[in-house]
């Protein structure tokens, strides 16, 4: 029977908040524009009409009006479907509010670390986007009957079915267009049928009925819509179903909504730290809860839900952090191939996953993540994350998959591409399948015309890159060849029929296909600019953007002028710049158990330009950290002293005065500490109590507490003040923080005679002062022994050596700022190339002149724009004294007075009056003689040596660029041979970076390179191995190849070069388990200025930095020696000195290379010469 409403007069039109604050309504559904404005609650429309009894009973039938009847909506409905019985909600009925798109209390937003995935919040909210659609209706039909539910298949059929028969759809399977839910229809559909509607609402079924709306809504405005072909219902029945039976999904579903709905609504520039922070603590959530013993219902469900991370990582972050999410997947897509037997196939007698069933299966998610992993293998050069068996070449009659309707790729062409992944079949029959392909009319129909044209072309494109990938990448032919040339023509006729966004964003991977192969200017510019279009489409598992800049890095080096590129080159110079690297692929063998909860890493061995940057949205990892440090520390200590309770005492940097001034100088936080704490505040302490295991506990127990200064509001008024300890508990993983008054105290209670050993870090040239504090606090102790300083600092030195994740990332993002920087230097010098005539010298003017309007004559004046743009980007400190030297000032290693002016010429012939300039007397009497004491004219610069590098928070990066300066902006000919000879030198040594290669042979490869050189050059003459013998290479390059870099440029000294060596019959020891090859008792002067003696470890960070000078005080001792031409010599002394420098992590399979700025000869001078 349903319920009468009694009458009580004329209905009212206004909103129930403007009816209490008796104002006039301007009646905006479903929310009152005039509330919004006012910042006041909208309560929405309702029946009762003004004058109403406003109890508390008919309040809240009032608002049961408001929803759904969901049992009146399935036309045939079944006795066991019935829901279950409604529980009264009393005043929790009262306090659900209308749905409002304008105002949320978001979980999400309130707090972001925090996303449901087991148990919803029903705490009742206002909710964003759930308009009344008609899917509504069938969702909620679904959720009445299954939230009380055991999860089971049987059940999710049964709700699918249910869902089925909710929708009002036409089964004809003609060529029409498939038919979309519309989220614009509002709550005029729940108006017309509140004569239904119970008086009761569940509220648990009310949240899920807002986050199920919000969640199709969102996907379906900002993500079905955009793809090649709007999806068919049977997806978005499958995908309410899942939701349904699992609150995994749903989290999942639901953070990728928040961001669709934020990448829309709000300016780019502020959402994206939003949404990256948000990706990285669901991440952690997902991480930390892995199930011990999965189903494989679950395991569906967790392998769906990674999928969705790493898309929504791919559209956020980048592509690298999203295939690394992708590889977290892995283990659970193999473990569900591995409980399926129609999944396999077998080849020479092994298993494998049957590459055409696993894209046939019905089972959505395992057909994403092949999809998703092939397209990587394909634009990352990179192998597949899983070893598939292609089977036999396809034919064109294949069925179509409902993969082709989101991406637009022919089933075929997957298969095709598996097949030259691994390169196994006929290449002619792949060419052949892929020509005699037409189109099905299904797949591109569409009642627009211009959209099925848009298809048509989009299909085509993939047509013509499956080709140039069969030419390239299997058959070996360069991108001169005429079939390949004719692919790249007709794509790019194809890109510019599809201009319309967001269809365009399907040509992304067809785009840089067709990049690698581009010949001319005018296809790369259009190439490069689409690609760069594509950066905030938010819809391609690929961001086209992320590759424009290593296609610019190709055509500027192997594909100068349009030189001929190979599939092989793209590969080499993305691995050269950005190191990409991947697992091998993984065999139907390894399928089986789930590995260990953190067995796959964030970045694991995936290492470019990109990096993993969702990372350091997190907090500084202090506590990981210290775990490092007390397990070397307690590595070291005697037996006796392990049974003890620990004590490390550090204090940090002091505020530093500039003499016995008032004037604070820069403030940089002194290492040690700030590994420990993650800590940049002047004057802060740290106590870490180590606890011996006991009875209860089988691990030493660590507790960390940092103090930090008080507020004082005398020196507020000069300075900022330090942070709240509210503030700091927020930023920093100490377990406990307190103020620095108490550190004093705590340390005397801490301290007990013969119980505890208290470490501090040793009195030497590094650490000259220990803080006044802290000896106050160990006089207070009373302790009997004097504080141990043997111990602490190689033990943090040990523990910072390999780096850990978010250290790595710091790093990364410290080069690619000096990356940059080092870049900006090189196209100023080539503007200043093409406008010498027209711009300003800075000598000749004493007023203002503005940036850009001058040319830079002057050392300094590089240094101060490296500088700028490294603080542009926020990096404020410097990591060293830049070394900004031109000509001979490019011979002294370290030179740091960079006061030269540089001369300009020649340029040609006609220009030699810029060859020499008059001494510079302003500069210190630096005038081109190396010991700046003898008067005379300058020398015509051959080059610029810039060895500069930037802090990002506190994380150094190393970074050596040498630059031609004058002629044109081109290397002199000798000038280029010892380049090159340089550039020989570093590229051998990184090709021979692995765990387990001792650094002393990279040295000795490098001496041994730099003679061969020589000897092809003509500088040196005799016999190699003479040569070698007499060591006058030491003479050219003097210092070692490298050194450990990390929170100092010249990191961890204590454990890089250990000082004990004893001399062996064929080993030299160099402590514990550490030896170095005989050749170094051979050949003293190679590795006598070596800052790193070490084998090769995965996770150091290092640099590779070779040299080679002529230096007038290194060439004096070898003046005489037999096997040098000193008349050829004579020809290249001029030069100076060139260097070249790259930052390099070691990983477990090689390295990977953080320096992204070019060193070709051809794309250095296209820069330093004005041409780029």
């Amino acid at each position: 029977m349903q319920p009468q409403l009694p009458t009580y007069g004329p209905r009212g039109f206004s909103c129930l908040t403007c009816r209490q604050r008796r104002k006039k309504c301007d009646r905006t559904r479903p929310v009152c524009e005039r509330c919004i404005k006012g910042q006041f609650e909208c309560l929405g429309y309702d029946n009762a009409p003004p004058g109403a009894p406003s109890t508390h009973n008919q309040h809240a039938q009032a608002e049961s009006f408001q929803c759904l009847d969901v049992t009146s909506l399935s036309p045939d409905p079944c006795p066991e479907r019935a829901p279950n019985a409604a529980q009264p909600v009393g005043n929790q009925s009262a306090s659900l509010p209308v749905s409002n798109r304008h105002t949320s209390l978001d979980p999400l937003s309130e707090n972001p670390g925090v996303i449901p995935l087991d148990g919803w919040d029903t705490r009742p909210r206002l909710f964003k986007n759930a308009g009344g659609s008609i899917l509504s209706a069938g969702m909620l039909e679904l959720m009445s009957h299954s939230h009380s539910r055991s999860e089971n298949p049987l059940n999710a059929l049964n709700e699918s079915r249910t869902f089925d028969k909710t929708w009002p759809q036409e089964q004809s399977q003609g060529l029409v267009r498939a038919r979309t839910f519309d989220p614009g229809i509002t709550y005029s559909c729940s108006v017309a049928i509140q004569p239904n509607i119970p008086r009761v609402v569940n509220a648990n079924a009310r949240m899920r009925e807002s986050y199920f709306t919000f969640i199709l809504s969102e996907y379906e405005i900002y993500r079905l819509r955009k793809f090649f072909r709007p999806p068919p219902m049977p997806m978005s029945r499958g995908l309410t179903s899942r939701m349904t039976r699992s609150n995994t999904i749903l989290g999942f579903m639901y953070l990728g909504a928040q961001i669709f709905e934020a990448l829309t609504d709000k300016p780019k520039d502020a959402v994206w730290k939003c949404c990256k922070k948000w990706i990285a603590n669901f991440d952690r959530q997902v991480t930390n809860h892995p199930p011990s013993k999965p189903s494989i219902q679950e395991s569906e469900d967790r392998l769906t839900g990674l999928l969705e991370l790493a898309y929504l990582t791919f559209l956020v972050v980048d592509t690298v952090a999203g295939y690394a999410l992708l590889k977290r997947a892995l283990p659970q897509f193999l473990y569900l191939v591995s409980n399926d037997p129609q999944l396999w196939s077998e080849r020479n007698s092994q298993l494998a996953i049957s590459l055409p069933r696993v894209l046939s299966t019905p089972r959505y998610e395992i057909r994403r993540f092949v999809f998703y992993d092939m397209m990587c293998a394909l634009v990352l050069g990179i192998p597949p994350l899983a070893e598939y068996d292609p089977g036999e070449p396809p034919m064109v009659t294949y069925p179509p998959l409902p993969m082709e309707a989101f991406h637009g790729i022919p089933v075929e062409w997957i298969l095709i591409i598996g097949h030259v992944h691994v390169r196994r079949s006929d290449w002619r029959n792949l060419e052949a399948q892929t020509l005699s392909w037409y189109p099905r009319i299904s797949d591109v129909w569409s009642e627009e015309s211009a959209e099925l044209v848009f298809r048509m072309a989009i299909q085509e494109s993939w047509r013509h890159a499956t080709l140039i990938y069969i030419y390239m990448g299997m058959c070996g032919v360069g991108s001169l060849d005429r079939r390949v040339q004719a692919s790249v023509k007709q794509m790019i006729r194809l890109m510019t029929i599809v201009r319309v966004p967001p269809m365009d964003v399907h040509l992304s991977t067809p785009c840089i296909i067709a990049g690698i192969a581009a010949r001319y200017e005018t296809q790369r510019a259009l190439i490069y600019q689409r690609l760069l279009s594509y950066r905030n489409t938010h819809i391609w598992v690929l961001r086209g953007a992320d590759f424009a800049p290593i296609l610019k890095h190709l055509w500027h080096g192997a594909g100068v002028d349009g030189s001929e590129v190979t599939w092989g080159d793209y590969v080499t110079k993305k691995q050269s710049l950005f190191e990409l690297s991947s697992p091998s692929p993984r065999p139907i063998s390894a399928l089986g158990s789930l590995p260990n909860k953190g067995t796959f890493s964030p970045v694991g061995r995936l290492g470019i330009m990109f990096g993993n940057p969702a990372l350091l949205e997190s907090v500084y990892p202090a506590r990981l950290h210290t775990t490092k440090t007390v397990e070397q520390l307690l590595g070291y200590l005697p037996d006796s002293d392990r049974v003890k309770t620990q004590i490390l005492l550090l204090s940090g940097s002091t505020t530093p005065f500039r003499n016995d001034t008032d004037r604070e100088l820069p403030l940089r936080q002194e290492s040690n500490f700030f590994y420990l704490t993650g800590c940049d505040v002047a004057n802060a302490h740290l106590m870490v109590t180590v606890t011996p295991p006991n009875a209860a506990s089988t691990s030493p127990k660590v507790k960390s507490t940092l103090y930090i200064p008080r507020e004082d509001p005398l020196e507020t008024m000069w300075s900022p003040p330090p942070p709240t300890l509210d503030a700091a508990r927020s930023t920093h993983e100490a377990d406990v923080i307190a103020y620095s008054d108490e550190f004093e105290a705590q340390v005397a209670e801490a301290v007990k005679s013969g119980e505890t050993v208290v470490h501090i870090l040793p009195q030497t040239a590094q650490f000259p002062n220990i803080s006044v504090v802290l000896l106050a606090a160990l006089s207070t102790s009373g302790i009997a022994s004097p504080p141990v300083i043997k111990y602490l600092l190689p033990a943090l030195h040990s523990a910072r050596l390999i780096k850990t994740e978010y250290e790595i990332e710091l790093i990364r993002q410290a080069n690619a700022i000096s990356s940059r920087a080092h870049e900006v230097i090189m196209r100023v010098l080539g503007k200043d190339v093409n406008e010498v005539g027209g711009r300003v010298a800075t000598k000749k003017v004493n007023s203002a002149v503005m940036p850009g309007q001058w040319r830079i004559e002057k050392e300094a004046e590089a240094e101060a724009i490296f500088v700028a743009s490294c603080r542009r980007e926020g990096a404020v400190h410097q990591a060293y004294m830049p070394i900004v030297a031109s000509a001979q000032h490019a011979a002294t290693l370290h030179y740091c007075c960079n006061d030269r002016a540089f001369a300009w010429g020649p340029v040609n012939a006609e220009r030699q009056d810029l060859a020499t300039q008059p001494a510079n007397g302003d500069a210190h009497a630096h005038n081109g003689t190396q010991n700046g004491h003898e008067e005379g004219p300058m020398l015509a610069p051959q080059v610029l040596l810039l060895d500069a590098g930037c802090e990002w928070r506190n994380y150094a990066s190393d970074i050596t660029r040498t630059t031609p300066v004058g002629n044109g902006g081109k290397f002199t000919p000798e000038a280029r041979a010892i380049y090159e000879l340089v550039l020989k030198m570093q590229d051998e040594a990184i090709d021979s970076l692995k765990p387990g290669l001792h650094w002393d042979s990279v040295q000795l490869q490098c001496h041994l390179t730099l003679i061969d050189g020589f000897l092809e050059l003509g500088i040196f003459k005799g016999e190699k191995s003479d040569i070698i013998k007499s060591e006058i290479s030491s003479a050219f390059f003097p210092h070692g190849v490298g050194h450990s870099l990390g929170l100092d440029v010249h990191d961890v000294p204590s454990a890089s070069k250990p000082e004990a060596v004893t001399a062996s019959s064929s080993l030299l020891a160099l402590g514990p388990n550490v030896t170095i090859p005989i050749e170094s008792a051979d050949h003293p002067s190679f590795y006598r200025y070596l800052r790193l003696r070490l084998p090769l470890a995965a996770g150091m960070v290092l640099t590779v930095e070779p040299g080679i000078y002529f230096s007038p005080h290194l060439l004096a001792p070898v003046r005489s020696s037999p096997f040098i031409d000193h008349e050829v010599l004579a020809r290249y002394e001029s030069v100076g000195g060139v260097r070249i420098e790259d930052v390099l992590w070691i990983t477990e399979t090689g390295c990977q290379n953080f320096t992204v700025v070019g060193k070709s000869v051809e794309w250095i001078e296209k820069l330093s010469s004005g041409k780029a």
